[in-house]
């Protein structure tokens, strides 16, 4: 699509990719790209383009042009103009020549430490997207000056790398992808993409020099002054820094100062500050130091490359525990595992994020990122818990399943997405706890606990009461109005843990607790996933909106089960609102929502209310019958019925359990007479 005119004109793409452009136009044009990898042409006017999703080329031309940007993958190319750019997605890096920024719905800006070792060339995305989806750079050791280099500098005095200049080398690529989620390969063809070409070469008042990643064969070439210590390399000695230094540059990494470098090339910015800029933090400063002399990247130039790349899916696989320093800065990063940061041995109030690319500390923030007790995971670095220590902290989860302990004082705790639960040290008779409100209160009324305050949290799990005699304890687990038995529902109780089989039940044995709080999930098996989408459709979104009104949701004046006010409240808020039929209606027309998930509540409660806790009371004679009654978020009207040949529950079942629980009524098992 073409505009030559004058006027204000408005440019508007579709789904698909598209081409949008108002070459020869003077006026104050708006292309907005849409969906799709899209490409968009300003002119001299000042233009405004938004690229959509997608990946996006946005030629602003002169003008003083404004720059929507609502994804990390772009390419923006401007010739003039004093030019600004609103973003709405979190951690861009954007390039230097774009004189304003501002930051719309909540975006966070790529944190300076990670910008200021990244070049402009890195904008958008643009070293990652070289490598697609490979995650693999080839290498490779030419024994004169490549074909398309016609480079004179390049050229001078060319000689091949030595045997032990190989062996160094290779060394250093395995030692990077020990760190980032690359892979190297030798290649004989060195005139390939995303091919690192080792050479020698003759320099005056350089060690070293490479070329950033791009899309010519000459990208990530590496050219190493031929000293004759650079021609024996070894540990400790500079040449280790040489080398690192200049595979840095080869990956994206950039120089952290503002001064030209040994070949009077002017600094490009972002900086850090004087105190950061040394090999202690970043291998690509000047100011370096022999403990640095190692084929070793310093933490400010791991996060930077795990940015770009993310880190060793082979390195820290374990369930690993990273304790919290007050006397170091802290840069967490991990390659697999179930995880936690742990501030437990803290007395200070710390803040902690468990999402990558957040600033948490120990105490409060200092100047710079590298200061005692300041927290920050890595980009591409998954840690599924937290916990706090003596002071009064404040806790973030991620997109996650989350594990928060607040421990004692009066904590702050925030799971963000995901199914997440808060710990508690003591049984729930100790606390009070109000989750009446979108914001809970859970207050320590017998221990150190404090009051905290809880957002975005699905589930809390207490610790088990004081020991008494050994019992077991018979569960059995099964849905509110089908009664269907259901397998694998995983029941926790403190260290008990037990799994139901295909009729629903299972048993925890020697349980000493005097009141037994358990907590209880379910997977949803691959064979229930389509009758459990199915059971989560538009006549529940019609049913939480009749509850909403006040309207007989159903039919006949039918009671309404206190199960169906559960399955209601679709985003675990506590309460029943249109956001909730909104996200049903979301889940039915295939749009991102808030996944069914399976709760659990006592069945002998006329009364459950979220968070859905089962307390169960072991005073009577071994063993202990406790009833799961399982509810699926989004499915008012209990259509969930199971895959095939589910088992259910007889009728005579509830004769039996509201004959024993007279506050009980068959209505809310969906028994209707």
């Amino acid at each position: 699509m073409y505009d030559q005119t004058a006027g204000i004109d408005t440019l508007i793409g579709g789904l698909g990719n598209d081409y949008l452009s108002s070459y020869l136009s003077t006026g104050a044009d708006s292309l907005d790209g849409g969906e799709g990898n899209d490409s968009l042409y300003g002119s001299t006017g000042n233009d405004t383009l938004s690229g959509g999703s997608g990946m996006d080329v946005l030629y602003g031309g002169d003008g003083d042009d404004v720059y929507l940007i609502g994804s990390r993958d772009f390419d923006i190319f401007d010739s003039a103009g004093n030019d600004s750019a609103i973003i709405s997605t979190s951690f861009v890096k954007l390039p230097t020549s774009i004189e304003g920024v501002s930051f719309v719905d909540g975006a966070q800006a790529l944190p300076y430490w990670i910008d200021a070792l990244l070049p402009d060339s890195a904008a958008g995305n643009a070293f990652t997207r070289l490598l697609a989806s490979g995650q693999t750079f080839g290498y490779a050791y030419p024994t004169s000056l490549p074909s398309y280099d016609t480079t004179p500098e390049n050229a001078s005095g060319f000689t091949p790398f030595n045997e032990l200049q190989k062996l160094f080398s290779k060394q250093a690529l395995v030692y990077i992808s020990s760190v980032l989620n690359l892979s190297f390969v030798e290649v004989a063809d060195v005139d390939s993409a995303n091919t690192i070409s080792f050479g020698n070469n003759v320099q005056v008042a350089s060690a070293g020099y490479a070329v950033y990643p791009n899309s010519s064969s000459v990208g990530s070439d590496v050219f190493i002054s031929s000293t004759a210590a650079n021609l024996a390399p070894a540990e400790g000695d500079y040449s280790a820094l040489t080398l690192i230094h200049e595979l840095g540059h080869a990956l994206g990494l950039k120089h952290p100062f503002a001064e030209a470098d040994a070949v009077c090339v002017q600094g490009e910015g972002p900086f850090l500050l004087t105190s950061e800029d040394s090999t202690t933090w970043t291998v690509e400063s000047y100011n370096s130091s022999p403990a640095h002399y190692h084929l070793a990247y310093s933490p400010l130039d791991i996060a930077a490359l795990q940015y770009l790349y993310g880190p060793s899916a082979t390195a820290r696989v374990g369930d690993d525990s990273y304790a919290i320093s007050a006397t170091s800065s802290n840069f967490v990063w991990d390659g697999a595992g179930l995880d936690t940061l742990d501030a437990s041995a803290l007395t200070q109030a710390v803040t902690l994020y468990l999402t990558p690319g957040y600033w948490g500390f120990v105490g409060s923030k200092t100047a710079t990122i590298t200061e005692p007790g300041q927290v920050t995971v890595n980009f591409g670095t998954l840690i599924e818990n937290v916990t706090g220590g003596s002071g009064s902290d404040v806790l973030y989860g991620n997109s996650a399943d989350n594990r928060l302990v607040g421990n004692a004082g009066n904590d702050t705790l925030d799971g963000g997405d995901g199914h997440d639960q808060v710990v508690y040290a003591g049984p729930a008779t100790n606390y009070t706890v109000d989750t009446t409100q979108s914001v809970w209160t859970v207050t320590d009324n017998v221990g150190s606990d404090g009051t905290d305050t809880l957002t975005n949290i699905e589930t809390l799990v207490f610790a088990a009461a004081p020991p008494a005699v050994g019992k077991t304890v018979d569960l059995l687990a099964y849905s509110w109005k089908a009664h269907t038995l259901l397998d694998g529902v995983a029941v926790r109780a403190g260290a008990l843990a037990a799994t139901t089989d295909s009729g629903g039940t299972t048993s925890l044995t020697n349980v000493t607790d005097a009141s037994l709080g358990l907590v209880a999930d379910r997977t949803i098996p691959a064979a229930e996933s389509a009758a459990t989408a199915n059971a989560v459709n538009l006549q529940d979104a019609i049913a939480v909106l009749k509850m909403i009104v006040g309207l007989d949701v159903n039919g006949a004046n039918q009671p309404l089960s206190p199960y169906q006010i559960l399955a209601a409240d679709f985003d675990g808020s506590g309460s029943v609102g249109l956001t909730d039929a909104i996200g049903v209606l979301k889940h039915v027309v295939g749009l991102p929502t808030t996944a069914p998930a399976w709760y659990f509540v006592s069945e002998t409660s006329a009364s459950p209310t979220w968070p859905p806790i089962v307390n169960a009371d072991l005073s009577g004679a071994s063993p202990v019958p406790v009833g799961l009654v399982g509810y699926l978020a989004g499915d008012v009207d209990g259509s969930y019925a199971g895959a095939g040949a589910a088992s259910v529950l007889p009728a005579s079942y509830f004769d039996t359990l509201i004959n024993n629980h007279p506050g009980l009524s068959y209505s809310q098992f969906g028994i209707y007479a």
